[in-house]
């Protein structure tokens, strides 16, 4: 691992995970900027991120405490730079990832081409072309001209 890396990115998203990483140096300098994108930094016990340090601009930062807060420090990552319409995520790796659990293979992605079955009562609407589902149910949309002029009557 390098002791300092520069990231610049628009319009992107950036994962580090430091879950498996080999860790040389006690210390990593993240030189930021970014520009309508995400930094995403997934950590394990031992690893400190302080993002004091960074500049802001309609963004926001979402740093999550690990459980372990006895582990001793292995690294600490230090966010300079700035940041503008986009947000610095840090967290811990999902629960169930391969990361986690030793021997355990990653799960393989499932299709969810065309209609998805979700629980609940709502419906979604599918793409035909891409296979893309939306959020909101089917529903007719009519414009105002749609249903004709407005009409006038006059006495």
């Amino acid at each position: 691992m390098p002791k300092r890396l520069e990231i610049r990115s628009a319009w992107g998203e950036v994962t580090l995970d430091f879950t498996d990483a080999v860790i040389t140096h006690d210390s990593l300098d993240i030189d930021l900027d970014m520009r309508a994108g995400a930094l995403k930094l997934v950590t394990r016990p031992g690893v400190v991120v302080d993002t004091d340090s960074l500049v802001t601009h309609y963004s926001q930062i979402k740093a999550r405490r690990s459980g372990a807060t006895d582990a001793p420090v292995v690294l600490r990552v230090r966010v300079t730079g700035e940041i503008e319409f986009g947000q610095v995520v840090v967290r811990a790796p999902r629960r169930g990832s391969a990361g986690e659990r030793p021997g355990a293979e990653a799960a393989q992605p499932t299709c969810t081409r065309g209609r998805r079955r979700r629980s609940g009562s709502a419906s979604r609407r599918t793409s035909r072309v891409t296979g893309a589902t939306s959020p909101w149910p089917n529903r007719k949309k009519r414009s105002r001209l749609a249903k004709g002029p407005p009409s006038v009557h006059s006495k």
